[in-house]
């Protein structure tokens, strides 16, 4: 089942937070509308969203220094602006400023649910890494901890997602303690072993075509008596010292000075 995404809109023009609201909950969206700078940060201490849509000019401030808030509080929610009577500079302004991406008014009704729609996907990856981490047989974690074990990261990873539902996939992977013996975490391997296995089993030449009258016996023999170290060597003989003894081309190899 979709889970519904709750987006927070701010600005004080009562038209345009009716037609976005409109708009969005038409989508199966929760809708948050604020009037103000004031408003909106009292919304942020009260619940998460997933997606918030910014007026640059405010009652009460200036929309683009909200967003430069956001981003020197480590929120990373997804953030577009809008305006009414935007330039050149502003939304060079906002880009630089870390928005997603900018809105003109009057909004057009397919040009506000193009940039939602991939906002959204971005703020979906924010939370990737434990869904990705259910897809391939790991538990969720509960605390940074959990994460890893690398000295001082846990409590970085806490300063700037707050939450650990927040940890992107990227920052998951790399912040992993790593396997005995393996130069990448757990996860980017089991993702690895995923990928290839779709690839093998989607692949002709690996399952109805895998027989004599396309590889030959001779080709046959060699797939089933060759593994991923006889690839490395055959096209790239000087690796020989590198893994000579290494029965698993996955661990460390030799150090070759």
């Amino acid at each position: 089942m979709t889970r519904t995404r709750h987006i927070v809109i701010v600005d004080d023009e009562p038209n345009i937070g009716r037609s976005l609201r409109l708009i969005l909950e038409g989508e199966g969206h929760r809708v948050t509308v604020c009037e103000s700078a004031a408003k909106f940060q009292a919304e942020r201490r009260k619940t998460r969203a997933d997606l918030y849509l910014l007026d640059v000019r405010l009652p009460d401030g200036n929309g683009i220094d909200l967003l430069r808030s956001l981003r020197q509080g480590d929120d990373p929610t997804p953030v577009v602006m809008i305006s009414g009577h935007g330039t050149i500079r502003d939304a060079v302004d906002a880009t630089q400023s870390g928005a997603f991406d900018f809105l003109e008014k009057p909004l057009a009704r397919d040009r506000v649910l193009l940039v939602t729609k991939n906002a959204l996907e971005r703020s979906d990856l924010l939370r990737e890494n434990q869904r990705f981490r259910e897809l391939v047989g790991k538990k969720r974690v509960t605390s940074f901890e959990e994460i890893t074990s690398i000295p001082g990261i846990a409590q970085k990873m806490r300063e700037i997602y707050k939450d650990v539902d927040r940890v992107d996939l990227l920052v998951g992977l790399l912040s992993e303690d790593l396997p005995e013996g393996f130069g990448f975490s757990d996860t980017a391997f089991r993702v690895f072993i995923l990928m290839a296995s779709r690839r093998l089993k989607s692949d002709r030449f690996f399952t109805d075509d895998f027989r004599p009258e396309i590889y030959t016996e001779f080709g046959l023999d060699w797939i089933r008596n060759n593994a991923m170290k006889s690839v490395l060597l055959r096209h790239f003989p000087e690796l020989g010292p590198a893994l000579e003894g290494v029965n698993n081309s996955f661990s460390p190899w030799n150090v070759v000075a």
